[in-house]
């Protein structure tokens, strides 16, 4: 099955040149057996730097991606292990699908917020640690490049819409690591500038927010709050 495949298959990037799919393979099957290796290279034949890597049994997949940020034996600094982003795009085609066939393909999602405007240091778990405060979330991902590399930009789902319209509030425009997030409902326009939050402290209607906001705002940057590489 294409799927299955696809969540055996890990993201490796950040390889040094003398690396090939037998050094890669070898590594790897440290951890389990390895299906194949798959590089990718110039017109040349010389690789980029990443490959996919396909274990053969899906249950080796969470210990090999133990192996992201790792000095591996044949090089002098880590490598990045990704999960394949296949899976996610097969998920998010099938939800689309559905949403299409329930006519909700029209229909935003209360519960899914796009986070622009990112600095690139952001992972996905002080992503996780920002929004928690707000309420459950359920996923929390940072959209990155081939190579591992982040586009400045999330995604941030919570387990129920009343908390993910908290954050919106809460959270848009809040200055981050040095950079103003900008955010909003996923399948909307980009968020503004401004944020509802600015409006809603210094009114009298949003009870709660006020005393929430500082409180978040302070944690952030705290020396321990967000794990910058």
């Amino acid at each position: 099955m294409e799927l299955e495949r696809d969540q055996r298959t890990v993201f490796v990037s950040q390889l040094v040149k003398k690396a090939d799919e037998t050094v890669i393979k070898k590594y790897f099957e440290n951890v389990g057996k390895v299906r194949n290796v798959i590089m990718i290279r110039d017109r040349k034949g010389r690789h980029k730097g990443f490959a996919y890597v396909e274990m053969d049994d899906l249950e080796d997949v969470p210990k090999v991606l133990m192996l992201h940020e790792v000095v591996p034996d044949f090089q002098k600094f880590s490598i990045v292990v990704k999960a394949s982003e296949a899976e996610k795009n097969f998920v998010a085609k099938r939800e689309a699908d559905e949403a299409k066939k329930t006519g909700g393909g029209n229909k935003r999602d209360r519960r899914r917020l796009y986070v622009g405007n990112l600095n690139s240091t952001i992972a996905d778990a002080d992503l996780l640690r920002l929004f928690a405060p707000f309420g459950d979330v359920e996923s929390a991902l940072v959209q990155r490049n081939e190579v591992g590399v982040s586009r400045g930009h999330a995604f941030v789902t919570f387990k129920e819409a009343k908390t993910a319209e908290l954050a919106l509030e809460g959270m848009n425009g809040v200055d981050v690591l040095g950079q103003p997030l900008r955010m909003n409902f996923v399948g909307e326009g980009p968020a503004g500038t401004a944020s509802a939050a600015d409006a809603a402290v210094s009114g009298k209607g949003a009870s709660g927010l006020a005393e929430l906001r500082p409180s978040v705002c302070k944690s952030l940057f705290a020396s321990d709050a967000l794990r910058i590489a």
